[in-house]
């Protein structure tokens, strides 16, 4: 079965933020994440709790365990791209739910990477 793309949001500054976000966890919460990240790659839309669960306005949630802690990767599958995810924000969770403005961090770049060419 052909593997879905993972592609990374880039800022118009040409900034990566899921990357610098991965880049700064501590190795368990890195490994885990990128783990996660794999099985999505493999799994496609067909990956479902308790891997990913959708929140709303076509973002999803990637959910990412590790002995030190939780991490989530809020991603979409992009339109026009096939087979594609686009993530776009990265959350080192400590709260039950994913709080309001991390939603509108990932909503916001969502709208920015659909408006592009």
């Amino acid at each position: 079965m052909e593997k879905w793309r993972i592609l990374f949001y880039e800022t118009p500054a040409g900034n990566c933020p899921v990357k610098e976000f991965i880049r700064k966890l501590s190795p368990e919460k890195k490994a885990a994440t990128i783990e996660e990240i794999d099985l999505l790659e493999e799994f496609g839309t067909a990956l479902g709790m308790p891997h990913a669960r959708p929140l709303s306005n076509g973002i999803w949630e990637l959910r990412a365990r590790a002995s030190d802690g939780l991490t989530r990767i809020l991603y979409f599958s992009a339109s026009k791209e096939r087979r594609a995810f686009v993530l776009l924000h990265g959350v080192e969770k400590d709260q039950r739910v994913i709080s309001d403005t991390d939603r509108k961090i990932a909503l916001k770049r969502k709208k920015d990477y659909e408006r592009r060419p």
